[in-house]
């Protein structure tokens, strides 16, 4: 059997074997992989700033991370995407 890499176990021992500036390097890589996403899409009414993607990218991913420990209901997984959804295509002008 399988064990995600992502839960909470795992969140709970992270610390030790991570260092920040592993934290540092991921969200820099992270946030490079967006900002190259968006770049792409030539459609888009406005086109996200850099500071506007690392904060998306800090709370989509800050966001999913903390789901894994609070562990919340399917419905109130859903519902946050679909907030998520909804900001990020507010500021992009849908």
């Amino acid at each position: 059997m399988r064990q995600p890499l992502f839960n909470d176990e795992v969140l709970a021992i992270e610390h030790r074997f991570t260092e920040p500036k592993h934290h540092r390097r991921l969200f820099q890589e992270l946030s490079q992989k967006w900002r190259e996403a968006f770049a792409a899409c030539g459609d888009l009414p406005v086109q996200p700033s850099p500071a506007t993607i690392d904060a998306w990218v800090i709370m989509a991913w800050g966001g999913r991370r903390y789901f894994v420990v609070a562990q919340p209901v399917a419905a109130q997984m859903a519902a946050w995407l679909l907030e998520i959804e909804s900001m990020f295509c507010a500021r992009l002008g849908y």
